[in-house]
């Protein structure tokens, strides 16, 4: 048991070390008078990653802490959930500043095949892309039927649609392409082949299910809700994948 304890502890040392990082990374981001937004976003999306993995952590080793150490515990556990809340926040506003007047990552007007000029469809955002596998899916299916497969759009605009879309990992392994139509789809094939691999997808979802915490009190109706959406998020996209 003290072994079993002593593991988790230490790993959650690690992952504190790492949300430590990436908060001072933040704040230092956000003192610069030109603030890099597509760095932020992959922050954001690497704090989120952390984030979760330290509360799967802390719940786990809440159960081996003492009844004299639990106020310590508990001390700890907030002051890591505070400073990960205020550089989001912080993070978030920024973000929001910088992007407020720039639409430069809504779908085109043109990607609506049934329009009228008496309706007026609200744009559709597609979110960026930062190399996480198991967002691979949703992302492709979302910019495949909106820009991929928009005929009203040269390869050309659908690459400069694509870099606009992607991040971290994802937009470095094409940053250096030019734009033109043949690099668009070797753009698309690296990017299939680097992300959206079917064994690498099935492994990380698998890890995902296993990585589901089991509910502490059966009583919990919405903790209970949130496992069973969770468990029903992974096994469809495994369902896709395997069948």
């Amino acid at each position: 048991m003290d072994d079993k304890s002593g593991r988790l502890k230490k790993k959650r040392g690690v992952t504190r070390t790492s949300v430590t990082k990436i908060c001072k990374a933040i704040e230092t981001e956000l003192t610069k008078t030109d603030v890099n937004v597509d760095a932020l976003e992959e922050m954001l999306e690497q704090l989120a990653v952390e984030s979760n993995e330290l509360k799967n952590l802390d719940s786990q080793i809440e159960e081996f802490v003492s009844d004299d150490k639990l106020e310590k515990e508990v001390k700890e556990v907030a002051e890591y959930t505070q400073k990960i809340i205020t550089w989001k926040f912080r993070a978030t506003k920024k973000i929001r500043e910088r992007t407020k007047n720039v639409d430069s990552l809504n779908v085109p007007s043109s990607c609506y095949k049934e329009s009228s000029s008496n309706i007026k469809l609200p744009k559709l955002s597609i979110s960026k892309f930062y190399g996480q596998s198991c967002l691979w899916l949703s992302f492709w299916n979302s910019f495949e039927s909106a820009i991929h497969e928009n005929d009203s759009l040269s390869e050309v605009s659908k690459f400069n649609y694509l870099k606009a879309h992607l991040g971290g990992s994802a937009l470095s392994t094409i940053e250096g392409f030019a734009l033109t139509p043949e690099n668009y789809e070797i753009a698309i094939k690296l990017l299939k082949e680097r992300f959206g691999r079917s064994d690498v997808l099935i492994n990380t979802h698998l890890n995902n299910l296993l990585r589901i915490c089991p509910l502490k009190n059966s009583d919990d109706i919405v903790s209970f809700r949130k496992m069973f959406d969770n468990i029903q998020t992974e096994i469809r996209s495994l369902n896709l994948l395997m069948f």
